[in-house]
């Protein structure tokens, strides 16, 4: 029998058969001690990571305690492939997310966002350069040549975090490009702390920001030139910026600068990056005795069944909520996972030729999740681009088994010259296709330029 030897402390190690190691499961019980229950997978416990195989790392659990990562949770390529309330770095590893009241295990420390541990990230350390490189190419932190979290920032003396999502550190980064004053207002309003300036940035290839308040002279997400029809045309466009969430879901990932850019064909997402199934504000009741799960409610209502769907919540005028997830249907059927959510604010232009999005997760028979928040915030807001936080549609049949779809998100548009159009927005409730399991529609809304920060209604 092949055996695994797991640290439960210095004094005791207890012996696991390998092979048990991954089995489905739904609580402790289902796994063979000393395994527990974590993600619905029987996994090794640890409190930290010299207690996992070497190519393991220790992260929260389920119930928040240490459990070795299987070898299928490690690796990302969008925030969606990882577990819980991990976040997917630029280097393709699924990591503990932390802040806003969401701590590391005692044996990590909180970096940027995401949770580093000495015995597994020492190699990350190192000087930045004079100049602050990190740039749009990411250069900083994976290769070891910057700080912690990647070489970048004012000084050239380690970043703010270009290792790990290879954007912060800016073609122009030792420049003092001063504070959008209105935009740090909101912000700090809301309890965000900003990180300071990462100069200008051109986002020429598909990237991930963590979950943070991201300060720049000016972002531009693929080609700033391309037209409308011209998408793919030239090197750049077609980019796709996904914004990791906050791991307690309580706040928006917010850019701020004194322009934002979203080029023709390019995208700034978090799709599918709210709350997990059942969770949040307006999450959708779990389907009992065999009948599917409900949509989850935001700006609309989720669509329901002899109980209703989830609840509106939210402040229409100033939307920073992230979508809820849709309800559990039969037999371990997941509902959807909520949109995430989004704030933009320049203290001169935003424009949006391409798109940005935070939909909400389709399901099966599980209930759909409710779609996300996107505010906008600047004196001028223009372009031909689309806004999107769609409720999630349930789809297992057209009008069989399948679950209740979810309700539409929240998007705002705050300024003085807006030229974006309610033709330009969408935010429907999930379409099953079938009367009664439609969410309702969401909100959107168009007003002047705030003062400070607006009430967020997320509970």
């Amino acid at each position: 029998m092949v055996a695994l030897l797991v640290a439960g402390g210095c004094s005791s190690k207890a012996k696991v058969d390998r092979h048990k190691v991954a089995e489905s499961c739904s609580i402790n019980s289902d796994c063979e001690s000393p395994l527990i229950c974590a993600f619905s997978r029987c996994h090794v416990q640890c409190k930290e990571s010299r207690d996992c195989d070497a190519a393991s790392r220790c992260v929260r659990g389920s119930d928040g305690n240490g459990v070795c990562q299987l070898d299928s949770e490690r690796s990302c390529t969008s925030p969606g492939d990882c577990q819980g309330g991990q976040v997917c770095t630029a280097a393709g590893e699924c990591l503990d997310g932390c802040g806003a009241g969401t701590s590391c295990l005692p044996s990590q420390r909180c970096t940027q966002g995401v949770c580093r541990e000495d015995s597994k990230d020492a190699g990350t350390g190192g000087s930045g350069g004079a100049s602050g490189s990190g740039g749009t190419s990411g250069s900083g932190g994976t290769s070891g040549s910057g700080g912690t979290s990647g070489s970048g920032g004012t000084s050239g003396s380690g970043g703010t975090g270009g290792g790990d999502a290879g954007l912060d550190g800016g073609v122009d980064a030792s420049a003092d490009t001063g504070t959008p004053s209105l935009c740090e207002t909101i912000l700090t309003g809301l309890g965000v702390s900003c990180l300071p300036s990462s100069g200008s940035s051109t986002i020429a290839q598909n990237s991930t920001l963590f979950f943070a308040c991201h300060h720049y002279d000016e972002l531009v997400v693929g080609d700033a030139d391309a037209g409308v029809g011209d998408a793919g045309a030239d090197a750049g466009a077609g980019v796709k910026l996904t914004l990791s969430n906050d791991p307690a879901w309580a706040l928006p990932t917010a850019i701020i600068a004194k322009r934002i850019v979203v080029g023709a064909g390019s995208s700034i997402v978090m799709n599918n990056l709210g709350f997990p199934a059942h969770m949040g504000p307006g999450a959708g009741d779990n389907g009992v005795s065999g009948y599917p799960g409900h949509g989850a409610g935001h700006g609309g209502k989720g669509a329901g069944s002899t109980a209703t769907g989830g609840n509106t919540y939210g402040n229409p005028v100033f939307p920073v909520c992230s979508g809820s997830g849709g309800g559990n249907g039969p037999s371990g059927t997941k509902g959807g996972r909520g949109g995430g959510a989004i704030l933009l604010c320049a203290s001169e232009e935003i424009v949006v030729d391409g798109q940005i999005q935070a939909n909400g997760q389709g399901a099966s028979v599980g209930g759909g999740a409710s779609g996300g928040a996107i505010l906008l915030i600047a004196p001028t807001v223009s372009g031909a681009g689309t806004l999107s936080a769609r409720g999630g549609t349930a789809s297992n049949t057209i009008c069989g088994p399948s679950g209740f779809s979810g309700g539409g998100g929240r998007i705002a548009v705050l300024s003085s010259n807006n030229s974006i159009t309610q033709g330009q927005v969408f935010v429907p409730g999930g379409n099953a296709g079938c009367s009664g399991k439609i969410g309702a529609a969401g909100t959107w809304y168009s007003g002047p330029l705030p003062t400070q920060a607006g009430s967020a209604n997320c509970q």
